[in-house]
């Protein structure tokens, strides 16, 4: 635009010069309009750019616009998404919360029950022992059960946990540490008080008493136990070697007795003499039977 400005500014400078210059009339004003056609083809011209720049600034803008709308839009919606998304998060964890608070209402209220089964246990354990109540052991076994089912229909069953299993932390709390040979370390050798799940959660830990591995034995795997026969040689020995070879003997030892070993030896009396007595004493006493002892010949 500047440019062009200083293109007109030149070309009326030209023309006022022209006009004071003395020259015929005709020529001035061929000259004139000569001038006045090319000033005004050059304004033409300088009128298109202008048009198109303006035409091309408007695309740019309509353009600009367009992409502004298009990511605005792209904005609006991602974070509408966002919003739709943590709103369904919140209803689904608020619809979570209240059905784990139906689901576990009854959790504070376990313990009482669980009480009562476990005295149930501890009196069946005793009712055995005393013959007195031991005709009441099938009707408590009978209560025992029927409580334990009515614990099952509200969701409240007792964990499978018994003597032999691998000690775990999630569902088992260890009361006491003993000695048992027949259990490894770190597995349940006895069960004090069962353990409860309320579906899935537990209510309470398994008591039991973990056994150290003190006196275990590992078990002798079967391919242990199996004799193993030593192989058979292909090889025969020669006859004649055989034959030649001289019969090693071992010495004997005289048989002895082993049972007898330990025992101090027997001191027999000779044959054909008589059994030494034992010498008298001098103070009198009662009078003893004389005992004959009848030796035979040999």
């Amino acid at each position: 635009m500047a440019n062009e400005n200083i293109q007109i500014k030149s070309s009326l400078d030209d023309l006022k010069n022209f006009v004071q210059n003395p020259k015929s009339q005709n020529q001035k004003i061929k000259a004139v309009n000569q001038l006045m056609y090319n000033e005004f083809v050059k304004i033409e011209t300088a009128i298109n750019n202008i048009n198109n720049y303006i035409e091309n600034l408007t695309h740019r803008l309509e353009l600009t616009n367009e992409n502004f709308k298009t990511k605005v839009q792209e904005v609006e919606s991602k974070a509408q998404q966002k919003i739709n998304d943590r709103i369904e998060e919140l209803d689904k964890r608020k619809k979570e919360e209240i059905e784990n608070a139906k689901k576990y209402a009854i959790e504070k209220s376990i313990d009482s029950a669980i009480n009562i089964v476990d005295q149930l246990e501890i009196a069946l354990e005793f009712a055995s022992l005393d013959p007195a109540v031991k005709n009441y052991v099938s009707g408590f076994k009978m209560v025992l059960n029927s409580f334990v089912n009515w614990l099952a229909s509200v969701n409240i069953h007792r964990m499978d946990i018994k003597p032999g299993d691998k000690f775990d932390e999630k569902y088992m709390s260890a009361s006491d540490k003993a000695s048992d040979p027949d259990y490894p370390a770190d597995h349940v050798c006895k069960v004090m008080k069962s353990g409860y799940k309320l579906y899935d959660r537990v209510v309470r830990h398994a008591m039991v008493a973990v056994s150290d591995g003190v006196g275990y034995v590992e078990p002798a795997s079967s391919e242990q136990e199996q004799p193993q026969t030593p192989a058979k040689s292909t090889q025969t020995p020669p006859a004649q070697e055989t034959a030649s070879a001289p019969a090693k003997t071992k010495p004997t030892a005289p048989p002895t007795n082993n049972l007898n070993a330990n025992k101090p030896p027997v001191v027999s009396n000779p044959p054909h003499q008589k059994p030494v007595q034992p010498p008298q004493s001098n103070t009198p006493g009662p009078k003893q039977p004389i005992t004959h002892q009848v030796i035979k010949k040999s």
